[in-house]
């Protein structure tokens, strides 16, 4: 699952708010992956004290077929652009 927050103005700082390496920030988004969206979401909009008046957008999703194959598929030792050598 995946949480997704747009800020107007400043992003808070959310980590502190859920589960560690979980938070990605990209400009005014803040993705937050989780497999417990109710509570990590209950604690992130009380955590917001007062930048919630620049909360523009809230978004709880769950990923997507092709998501879940490839991170099942995924081989975590190469990287996306790495290519794997053909050795037969």
């Amino acid at each position: 699952m995946c949480d997704q927050l747009v800020f107007a103005g400043p992003v808070p700082d959310l980590a502190r708010l859920a589960p560690s390496g979980a938070v990605t920030t990209i400009g005014p988004r803040v993705r937050i992956r989780t497999n417990d969206p109710a509570t990590v979401t209950a604690t992130i909009l009380a955590g917001l004290d007062t930048h919630a008046v620049n909360l523009r957008g809230l978004t709880v999703s769950q990923p997507s077929l092709e998501t879940a194959f490839l991170q099942l598929t995924e081989d975590p030792c190469t990287s996306p652009t790495e290519e794997v050598a053909d050795v037969a």
